[in-house]
């Protein structure tokens, strides 16, 4: 073999080599376009996701207000609870006191007749007098009567209010239970949120 067909062979394998080079310079760049597109549209992803999370975040912070203000409201409904539960045993203690007034009263006037009877046998000779007392007895006992009609009504009044006033107490608490199930499921739905941000 000569020395120009070595060359020749030579330079035919530098050519292919070139190609070669070439193909591949031209694969690398279709990759770097590649690369590069994946990269804006995974940093144009992760600006939606971050904007997702300041979205979330910033429901997070209103409903976590709004549970404060439930919670300032809810300590309002266990105050006012309380000062029905107070209000009712001082209702309770005053209608005690009415039954024992009443009591007392009863017992006064059995007093007051056995205190006549002795009288009257004791002093048959004042029994004229005796009999104006009794007179005077009669009607002071009528006057208690009336007086004794017009508490029963006040007391009864008085049942009247508690009873009604149970019923509010009564339907606060089925306003508490209610407002407890709200929340639990407002806190039920942060977590479900937060297990999914954390996902």
């Amino acid at each position: 073999m000569s020395g120009t067909e070595a060359l020749a062979q030579r330079v035919t394998a530098v050519e292919d080599e070139i190609a070669d080079i070439r193909q591949d310079a031209a694969e690398v760049r279709i990759l770097a376009a590649g690369a590069s597109q994946d990269a804006s549209d995974y940093q144009s992803s992760l600006m939606h996701h971050v904007k997702q999370l300041n979205a979330l975040r910033k429901t997070q912070i209103e409903q976590s207000g709004q549970l404060r203000a439930m919670s300032t409201d809810l300590r309002h409904v266990f105050d006012e609870v309380k000062n029905l539960r107070v209000t009712q045993l001082e209702q309770q203690a005053d209608l005690d006191k009415l039954v024992e007034g009443q009591f007392q009263q009863w017992t006064d006037i059995q007093e007051i007749k056995r205190t006549q009877l002795r009288h009257h046998a004791d002093q048959k000779a004042k029994i004229s007098d005796l009999k104006t007392d009794v007179t005077g007895l009669k009607t002071d006992v009528s006057e208690l009567k009336t007086d004794v009609s017009e508490l029963k009504t006040d007391v009864s009044g008085l049942k009247t209010d508690v009873s009604d006033l149970k019923t509010d107490v009564s339907g606060l608490k089925t306003d508490v239970s209610e407002l407890k199930t709200g929340m639990a499921k407002v806190l039920q739905l942060l977590e479900r949120r937060g297990d999914g941000a954390a996902g």
